[in-house]
């Protein structure tokens, strides 16, 4: 971006910052929404075994009984992935969330 004499060096600084915190909140909102995607997989695939965690998961739901003890194992091995990205984009995404805050 070439500067003007308009333009002030704050700006192209506030430029770049934005643009690598948006980066990482869509960073974040993407892996989230690819890693919880749940209808996609289950229209395609046929095979059991080819199931996504998700899916495999909504399966240990019956009306004969719930197997919790699975479930809650499993919810936890499928949050792990989403936590990891959440911890590396962390500073990202707070950053980016109190950027347009105005001081009262």
């Amino acid at each position: 971006m070439a500067k003007t004499a308009a333009q002030p060096k704050t700006m192209e600084s506030n430029h770049k910052v934005a643009s690598v915190l948006s980066t990482g909140l869509f960073a974040i909102l993407c892996a989230m929404g690819s890693w919880n995607n749940m209808l996609w997989p289950m229209l395609v695939f046929r095979d059991t075994s080819k199931f996504t965690l998700q899916i495999g998961l909504n399966t240990l739901l019956t009306p004969y009984g719930n197997n919790y003890n699975l479930l809650i194992a499993g919810s936890m091995v499928g949050i792990l992935p989403i936590l990891i990205i959440y911890l590396i984009f962390q500073r990202y995404l707070i950053d980016g969330m109190t950027s347009g805050a105005v001081k009262g």
